[in-house]
């Protein structure tokens, strides 16, 4: 699948009972599992900026 070249595709590795978690979290937000993380990341980083110089 094409990504935007706005977008970068990187590869994470997590606990397999990690995963079904994920989804049904993403489901129930109407988000695909990558969108999911990637929101989840974005809101992450957004309530640590000040500890990103």
């Amino acid at each position: 699948m094409a990504i935007s070249g706005d977008k970068k595709r990187i590869v994470v590795t997590i606990e397999k009972d990690l995963e079904p978690k994920l989804r049904a979290l993403a489901e129930k937000d109407n988000r695909n599992l990558s969108n999911y993380i990637a929101t989840l990341l974005e809101r992450h980083i957004e309530e640590n900026k000040k500890d990103i110089q």
